[in-house]
């Protein structure tokens, strides 16, 4: 990369810098705070970066700045994912989780149990770089393991699967997106100002 800006970036003038903004709801922080007092515990499922899924958990107060955050990336064998286990067990219930599409794999196929049982003490477990699927899967696994209903949130296309299988299904439809708040078995739509925050689900 560094050899080809080298050969194509030269005598240009550089005429203005661009910047994204992504902007949170009102009401976020107070939102997740009366929703944490009520014993309500709130999982973050989106396909953003670990980096990027973690800067949100933290700005929108879903894991407080004080947490330490124990991240679980690039799982590849058994042994990694007991040993990950292990750590987080020490510390379970202090430390907000961000688990990356790969490693939920590997924990489903080699400890699902005990990595259910776990995610659900962490006070923000981040679920981030899953397809769909997984999404879906995570979303039955909550109510068999921990016997709990869930309502699940969404508003594209791969967000139809959770809101089918939740308890409760929660639409927000957008001005380009429609397909979740129109999702068969959709019992709520929600509509929102013009931005939207990252997909979560609330379990």
């Amino acid at each position: 990369m560094g050899a080809v800006q080298s050969d194509v970036e030269h005598d240009m003038n550089l005429l203005a810098l661009t910047g994204v903004e992504d902007k949170l709801q009102q009401n976020v922080w107070e939102t997740f705070e009366k929703l944490r007092h009520a014993e309500i515990r709130v999982w973050m499922l989106t396909g953003d970066k670990v980096e990027t899924a973690t800067c949100i958990a933290i700005s929108s107060r879903l894991a407080e700045r004080s947490q330490r955050i124990f991240r679980v990336p690039g799982l590849k064998s058994r042994n990694e994912a007991s040993r990950a286990l292990l750590r987080f067990r020490r510390q379970a219930g202090l430390d907000a989780l961000v688990v990356d599409g790969s490693s939920l794999q590997i924990l489903l196929n080699t400890f699902l149990e005990e990595f259910i049982v776990f995610a659900a003490t962490a006070p923000a477990p981040v679920a981030c770089r899953y397809s769909p699927m997984q999404k879906d899967t995570v979303v039955k696994l909550l109510p068999k393991q921990l016997d709990r209903k869930v309502a699940a949130i969404g508003y594209c296309d791969n967000d139809v699967g959770i809101i089918q299988q939740a308890y409760a299904g929660i639409g927000i439809p957008e001005k380009e997106r429609m397909q979740a708040s129109l999702a068969n078995r959709a019992q709520y739509s929600i509509i929102l100002p013009p931005y939207s925050t990252s997909i979560m689900a609330w379990a």
